[in-house]
């Protein structure tokens, strides 16, 4: 029998972060899950640390594969998924302890296509802490339109499965930064309706190491450029003229 949720976290070289992130999905209090690892050819010891997780806990798959970018490795998840829901959680990063329990998945249970929730988040040196809190509702795209939405980062959100293979979405490969907020708007583009759960889903660790931080000011606003510029393509198939503003 196939599990209620499959969790894809990928994996590159993140061997000091990655045992938080994974105990954090285990403990979870509903056990129906699988935790897909995707190792995206890391060359420290996560690769030990994945096999060792999968060994210990039957939940836990690990998938191998050359390095390819991050986009890569998360739609590789999707490919793998046999899930009922799919939620993301990136490797530095860690789930709310008892998220993931009976009464939640009874909420899932009511034809939404994509459930979106509150996260925290909090600096590397831990000196500041903020949640960021949705309104509870249930919302469409035609109740927002296009860049519209009070846009969460793609970890918040929990997707069916079959709508996101159903509709091929996935994250844009060719994106060097930008590529999860991408995904998400295509996500709500094509949503039936989302629902909102003022619940916290995970924790963003921010570091001052990640791609956000070491990029400089030209090389982010070119990536941000040519994100727009995909999105763009992406949304004149379906004939929506998106504002630049």
């Amino acid at each position: 029998m196939n599990p209620t949720v499959s969790i894809i976290v990928p994996v590159y070289n993140v061997g000091s972060f990655l045992p938080k992130c994974i105990n954090s999905i285990i403990s979870q209090t509903f056990t129906d899950f699988e935790l897909i690892l995707v190792d995206d050819g890391s060359t420290d010891n996560s690769v030990e640390i994945c096999d060792a997780a999968a060994k210990k806990d039957s939940r836990v798959r690990v998938i191998h594969k050359e390095n390819g970018g991050v986009s890569t490795a998360r739609n590789l998840g999707i490919e793998k998924a046999t899930g009922e829901y799919i939620a993301f959680l990136d490797s530095d990063d860690w789930w709310e302890p008892g998220f993931l329990n009976q009464m939640q998945i009874e909420e899932f249970i009511g034809g939404a296509d994509v459930f979106e929730f509150a996260y925290r988040k909090m600096n590397y040196y831990k000196t500041m802490e903020r949640v960021f809190d949705v309104a509870e509702r249930e919302i469409t795209y035609q109740d927002c339109g296009l860049d519209r939405f009070d846009w969460q980062p793609h970890c918040a959100y929990v997707y069916r499965t079959d709508f996101l293979k159903r509709k091929q979405i996935r994250y844009p490969v060719e994106a060097k930064m930008h590529e999860d907020v991408t995904f998400v708007e295509m996500v709500l583009f094509h949503a039936h309706f989302h629902k909102r759960q003022n619940r916290i889903i995970f924790t963003y660790w921010e570091l001052p190491s990640s791609c956000m931080h070491t990029s400089s000011f030209m090389d982010s606003l070119l990536n941000t450029e040519a994100a727009y510029e995909m999105k763009e393509m992406y949304y004149k198939q379906f004939g929506v003229e998106i504002d630049k503003e």
